[in-house]
């Protein structure tokens, strides 16, 4: 193996310093820009392994191997690719799982070297290839044998008078030639002879054969038919060519297996007489079976789940779900079960299935490539751009799922033990989605370490359609390999609220070790919230300190912030030497429109500042910077403008850091609310921003925290309103949290100007410096006395509470003095998840 290097190219091609020619571009350079950072993170983990091939990790390596080459299931991996995982991580004994079991390949290469195995299938088809192969080795027998070769030698289904009629899907009539579906319906009826064992496998092969009978072929999204079936689709007529005559397949396909039987062991019908490993087929959704796993079960998991690619299984395998009895009602049950990969799929209310998933859905709401690929295609879609409206639903939906699917492995998996999973990277409207990446970075965020990303030396390349628009763009295919870390930390399934650690520039979550309970129909302010809320999680003023352990991890945090942050202008800097290179003199920078924008933020002119400037102007900066620096630089001009350009953006991101620790607590302490109220089953509104509007609980609340500025809710028949940074009239100043007596119907002019309405306010501090702790401690107390003295002052007392993040040993004893002695309400340490739901949830039932 050896690495995948990201190279100069590479990082030429997420420039951020030219000027985007439209929004959308701009939008696919903030995706390129992100994908090159997680990239960067994953640098190492990606490894090219020249031994993977795609006939290995596709169903091509399996038509050569008896038993596994019976049934085409295309989007089966191989039995070797198994066996090779196993074998090059050691694994001979255990439990293995496959939550997407498909046709059974993983459970049975598993199988045969002694483990045991547990395989979750939704889809008919692929229930009925793991039965019967289960059937061939625990039920039939050498009588059983013998009436197969019968079949095979006297055809007993062409002389039958007996028919069973042959089921119908809508997307299934005109399948097969007349004589050919007469000769299944002659076939159906001759089986019902034979004892249940032989039934069983009889169908089996009729499945098998379906497809090469019949006018239609699998193609991805659909079935393509022959122009004879009269159903021709799209321009050109498709011909498949010479189509099976029944008998004839048949014949072969019982030749086959018997043969392979005979192969596989001579002296009984067993499919493999050493196997020792126990398979067990659980029917339906992972979604659906996983939760009722048990905990630390698996040695093992290795799966291949669907791809987001839009195929829908339902209708590439429709003869065969129709054969098998499945209806149209069916059919539309069974669509919206499996997961989303197909633009029919519906949204699912993941945490009505589950409501420990809360954190599974944070972590993914916290994905910034994953976001930004979300708001470009929900925005192609609202301009009516892509081919599809269910694409953004589709993509939405699946990470989501898988995040639930990921949590679940993590959960029911031993600790130490390893996750192998096939999956392919996809393109819609000329975004790349690096399916690979986002996947690893939620199972890093769920207690998975990413041990590597072993990418297949030759990618595939996009459909046709995106090949015409955007060019040919080859897609990753890979195989993660992930191991569950040795112990359990509760992250990857936390039940209480989906917050964010401090220290969690980078979007990771952990679950608290409290889970915060309401019931909205109990009467706010219970006993136990309000005498002395604060003991809930507190016991002395050293409860408050914040640990040096939490103060290192929030400087690692920032720092890694920092850098994140400053990704983009190093990549900016470094295509504008490039670009700047180009010239001989720096007079003819002026000519060069694709850098204009750096130029002038070389010139000091900041983006904001640009804004009021008009385009003489601007020509004007550049001109003085070209004059005053770049020429007495002389042949070093390039390098003075490169200076110049990232002394500019270094103040962007120093303006942009300085509060960082504040605005990262604030989210905090909104997923915090969110997750209390969710699970409790409290309907909220919010108030967004930006749009400065008022908007209803969704079912998915993605990334809402990055918008957010207040929240409303009802309890006992009481209606809260909680908003940030509002400018409370009697107090004169912006205070950091309002909690109000009123609805958001009611959230006017007339309320927050009414003294009586404020139930709490609050101070937020989110600096982790504790250089600045008794500075953030003074500033927070001055604001928390003038409130106290302005509401006095009208006979009022509403409560007073203190979040921080850097509190040192003797600012802790002022404030706990303060809990003790009433003048404050309640207080908590930001860094602790467990201090941080306590206060909410006083605030939630206040």
């Amino acid at each position: 193996m050896f690495d995948l290097e990201l190279t100069e190219s590479a990082v030429e091609a997420t420039t951020l310093s030219t000027v985007p020619a439209t929004v959308e571009d701009a939008a696919i350079e903030e995706i390129d820009a992100l994908d090159l950072q997680l990239s960067q993170h994953f640098q190492g983990k990606l490894k090219i392994q020249p031994t993977l091939t795609r006939q290995l990790v596709s169903f091509q390596a399996n038509k050569s191997r008896a038993v596994y080459r019976w049934y085409k299931y295309k989007e089966a991996f191989s039995a070797d690719l198994v066996e090779h995982l196993l074998r090059q991580y050691e694994i001979d004994s255990g439990k293995l799982l496959d939550p997407f079991a498909g046709s059974g390949t993983a459970l049975f290469a598993a199988g045969s070297i002694g483990l045991n195995s547990d395989g979750i299938e939704l889809l008919p088809i692929g229930q009925e290839i793991i039965s019967t192969r289960l059937c061939l080795e625990k039920d039939f027998t050498t009588g059983d044998i013998e009436s197969l070769q019968r079949w095979l030698n006297k055809c007993p289904w062409e002389n039958s008078e007996t028919k069973q009629p042959l089921s119908e899907l809508k997307i299934t009539k005109g399948a097969y030639p007349e004589a050919t579906r007469a000769a299944i319906e002659q076939y159906k009826g001759a089986m019902q002879a034979e004892n249940v064992p032989v039934q069983t496998v009889l169908r089996f092969v009729l499945l098998c054969v379906l497809e090469s009978i019949s006018y239609t072929r699998k193609d991805g999204q659909y079935l393509r038919w022959d122009y004879r079936s009269g159903r021709q689709q799209g321009r050109i007529p498709f011909d498949k060519g010479t189509l099976l005559n029944f008998s004839q397949a048949i014949c072969e396909k019982l030749s086959e297996l018997l043969l392979d039987l005979s192969i596989t062991d001579r002296s009984t019908a067993s499919l493999n007489k050493n196997q020792s490993g126990h398979i067990t087929l659980l029917p339906g959704s992972s979604l659906c079976i996983m939760p009722k796993l048990a905990s630390e079960t698996y040695d093992v998991v290795v799966t291949s789940p669907p791809y987001c690619n839009r195929y829908d299984y339902t209708r590439t395998y429709a003869l065969e779900l129709a054969l098998l009895g499945i209806e149209h009602q069916d059919i539309i049950r069974l669509r919206q079960e499996m997961l989303s990969c197909t633009v029919e799929n519906r949204a699912k209310d993941l945490l009505t299935l589950n409501p420990q998933w809360v954190n599974a859905v944070a972590v993914t709401d916290q994905q910034e490539l994953l976001q930004a690929v979300l708001g470009y295609l929900e925005s192609q879609r609202e301009q009516g751009k892509l081919n599809n409206d269910g694409i953004s639903r589709m993509v939405r939906g699946y990470f989501y799922e898988m995040a639930c699917i990921i949590a679940e492995c993590n959960r029911v998996m031993k600790p130490d033990a390893r996750l192998f999973m096939v999956n392919d990277n996809v393109r819609y409207a000329g975004a790349s989605i690096s399916v690979d990446l986002i996947l690893s970075r939620i199972a890093e965020q769920l207690d998975f370490e990413v041990e590597n990303i072993l990418v297949l030396p030759k990618g595939k390349g996009n459909s046709s359609q995106q090949m015409g628009k955007h060019g040919r763009d080859c897609l990753r295919k890979c195989i993660y390999v992930w191991r569950k870390k040795g112990a359990i930390t509760g992250a990857a399934l936390g039940c209480v609220s989906s917050t964010i650690q401090l220290g969690l520039s980078e979007g990771i979550f952990k679950a608290s070790p409290t889970t915060p309970t309401i019931d909205p129909t109990v009467t706010p302010n219970p006993p136990e919230f309000s005498v002395m809320p604060y003991r809930r999680h507190l016991s002395s003023s050293a409860s408050l300190v914040t640990s040096y352990e939490k103060v290192r991890a929030g400087f690692v945090a920032l720092a890694l912030e920092r850098n994140r942050r400053a990704t983009p202008f190093v990549d900016q800097a470094r295509v504008l030497k490039t670009d700047a290179a180009t010239v001989s003199t720096p007079a003819q920078l002026l000519n060069f429109p694709k850098i204009r924008k750096a130029l002038l933020a070389a010139a000091g002119i900041s983006d904001k500042a640009a804004g009021y400037m008009n385009e003489s102007d601007k020509t004007e900066a550049i001109q003085g910077l070209v004059r005053e620096f770049l020429e007495p630089a002389k042949p070093d001009f390039v390098e003075e403008l490169v200076y110049r350009f990232l002394l500019t953006r270094g103040d962007t991101l120093g303006g942009s850091m300085r509060n960082i620790g504040g605005v990262l607590a604030t989210r905090k302490f909104t997923r915090t609310l969110l997750a209390i109220l969710t699970l409790a089953g409290i309907p909220y509104h919010w108030f967004h921003s930006s749009a400065k509007t008022w908007i209803p609980m969704s079912e998915n609340d993605a990334g809402i925290e990055l918008n957010f500025r207040g929240l409303s809710w009802s309890i006992g028949g009481q209606d809260r309103t909680l908003f940030y940074n509002l400018n409370v009239p009697l107090v004169r100043k912006n205070v950091d949290v309002c909690l109000l007596n009123c609805s958001y119907r009611e959230f006017l002019p007339i309320t927050i100007e009414n003294p009586s309405a404020y139930l709490a306010l609050g101070e937020l501090k989110g600096g982790i410096d504790p250089a600045g702790a008794d500075e953030h401690w003074k500033t927070a107390n001055s604001a928390l006395g003038r409130i106290r003295t302005a509401f006095s002052a009208q006979g009022l007392t509403p409560g007073t509470f203190f979040l921080g993040a850097a509190i040192a040993d003797s600012m802790a004893e002022e404030v706990w003095s303060q809990l003790e002695n009433g003048t404050l309400t309640n207080a908590a340490n930001a860094t602790d998840e467990a201090q941080t739901d306590s206060l909410c949830e006083w605030l939630c039932n206040y």
